[in-house]
């Protein structure tokens, strides 16, 4: 019961100290894949495959140049970490059951195998290599964990001090020599020989049984073992499991063995990861270059198709050309006959301006004429009253005013002839003034009209000026615009030039496309030799 408080309270301790989420969900790792990772001598992440990205809820920007310790669960003791890092920083591997955690709190357990990695002699960093723990490995060292959180037991030490099978043969030949020497000495110090004889037909079976058993266990058998694992390893298994704990030569054969497993499965992994990416790789360049040379061929046969347009266009430009010169001519003509139009205006609206003037004045000389026939209309009437007076005092005079009687006949008459004249002049006078006035009317009609027509012959002249100009620059910007067409036409048919030789460069893209697609089926098909983890536990 004190256990399992002093349990709980270390695993509280650790959550808090490493400030983690944990949710004790755990999540197995698919049979048959390998988690590989590298490291600087700072334990910061250089490299991480995809395998281990996965289950770790990672990307490479949150684990890549970070501590390899993101991923590490609190559950697991300090003291492991410790076997860990003194293990590795002397240059031996480490293997051991551990439980990592996930981004999101989840964990999973693996078997890790941690191997220095070596340039020139000294160590420049490390490489991990897990796989898939069997439950078993996982309960045991699940309860070895809470043991040691709980103060029950230690890690067992990696680099524990044993025995060395030199110094175990060394003993054995020192216990012979003993006997030997026995054998010569007992009989100088009264010893009966038959115990001499009994010491040494012990040690001869001690050497002859128990000798050679010690030699096969310790010595040959492990031997034997590490040459079959080489084997293996040698024809491509490297999910082989070497069993590391002894601290002897032969552990150290074991351990070098285990090294050189990690570094082999860590590079075949990373040639497997860049295998396929490199068919990848290669496949969709493959394809890329195809869809290049047919694009390139459509972009050539679009080029073709432009600078067939383009030509027509320049031939139209020409055409616009020659009609925007044409034109420009005829608005020449056209401002040429606007100002003469214009001056034409201005000379009619002058002489409106006089003949005005002049109907104004025969208007009133008309009217004076009319006055002085109303002079003579009232002297005609005078003369006819004075010639009606004069007849009847001639008439008064009898005979002898007969002759003065005929006289004012006469004038009576021409006084009404006189009158009729007027009166008629007079009508004339006033149907001219009539006239005049209708004249006058009409006239300045139409000298306003022609001020408007000068008006609109001033604006027609205007706008056909500046349409000249604009006519110029219309001109001028076709021109410009058919020089750069012409351009265009050679920098397409450049285009198309180089579209073509682009098609050749396209098609020696693909060539080697393949060829590189062929080398990344066989170094898959090599990598595929190896075999880094078990499918099954």
């Amino acid at each position: 019961m004190l256990g399992l408080t002093s349990q709980k309270k270390n695993i509280e301790s650790e959550r808090k100290q490493l400030s983690v989420t944990v949710t004790d969900k755990e999540v197995m790792m698919i049979d048959g894949t390998t988690l590989v990772s590298m490291t600087d001598l700072k334990g910061k992440v250089t490299y991480a495959n995809k395998e281990f990205l996965e289950i770790a809820g990672l990307t490479e920007s949150e684990l890549i140049d970070k501590p390899h310790n993101v991923v590490r669960h609190p559950d697991i003791p300090r003291s492991v970490f410790q076997d860990f890092w003194s293990t590795i920083q002397s240059g031996k591997p480490w293997r051991g059951i551990v439980k990592n955690r996930s981004k999101n709190g989840d964990h999973y357990w693996v078997d890790a195998n941690v191997a220095p990695k070596f340039e020139n002699g000294s160590i420049v960093g490390y490489m991990s290599v897990r796989r898939k723990p069997n439950r078993k490995q996982i309960d045991e060292a699940s309860k070895l964990y809470k043991d040691i959180l709980a103060g029950i037991k230690r890690f067992p030490a990696t680099n524990s001090k044993k025995l060395s099978i030199k110094l175990k043969l060394l003993s054995s030949a020192f216990l012979s020599s003993l006997v030997v020497a026995a054998l010569v000495v007992f009989p100088h110090f009264g010893i009966l020989p038959i115990y001499s004889y009994i010491l040494a037909s012990v040690t001869i079976l001690f050497q002859c049984t128990v000798a050679p058993y010690f030699l096969s266990y310790s010595i040959l058998k492990p031997i034997q073992n590490a040459s079959n694992i080489a084997n293996r390893i040698a024809s491509g298994d490297l999910s082989v499991n070497i069993a590391h704990n002894r601290n002897d030569e032969i552990g150290e054969l074991e351990k070098s063995i285990l090294n050189m497993l990690i570094n082999t499965a860590a590079l075949i992994s990373r040639l497997k990861e860049n295998g396929n990416i490199l068919f990848q790789s290669s496949s969709d360049l493959s394809g890329a270059s195809l869809n290049l040379s047919s694009g390139i061929e459509q972009m050539s046969q679009q080029s073709q198709t432009i600078a067939a347009a383009a030509t027509q266009m320049n031939q139209n430009l020409n055409m616009i050309t020659s009609s925007i010169e044409e034109m420009s001519v005829s608005v020449g003509e056209v401002a040429k006959k606007a100002a003469d139009s214009a001056k034409i205006a201005r000379e009619a609206n002058s002489t409106a301006l006089e003949t005005g003037g002049v109907v104004k004045e025969l208007g009133d000389n008309a009217r004076e004429i009319g006055n002085v026939i109303e002079s003579i209309s009232n002297i005609a009437a005078q003369t006819k009253l004075l010639a009606l007076n004069a007849a009847i005092e001639a008439a008064g005079a009898g005979e002898a005013g007969r002759g003065f009687a005929v006289v004012a006949s006469e004038v009576k008459e021409l006084a009404r002839q006189s009158a009729e004249s007027s009166e008629e002049i007079k009508n004339k006078i006033s149907a001219i003034q009539k006239s005049t006035e209708k004249v006058t009317e009409s006239i300045g009609k139409i000298t306003s009209v022609i001020a408007e027509v000068n008006q609109i012959s001033g604006s027609i002249a205007s706008a056909v000026e500046e349409q000249s100009i604009t006519t110029k620059e219309i001109a001028a910007n076709v021109s410009q615009t058919s020089m750069t067409s012409n351009e265009v036409t050679k920098n397409i048919n450049g285009i198309s030039t180089a579209s073509l030789d682009g098609a050749k460069e396209s098609n020696n893209v693909s060539n080697l496309a393949k060829s590189l697609q062929s080398l990344a089926e066989v170094l898959t098909t090599l990598v595929a030799q190896f075999k880094i983890s078990n499918t099954a536990n």
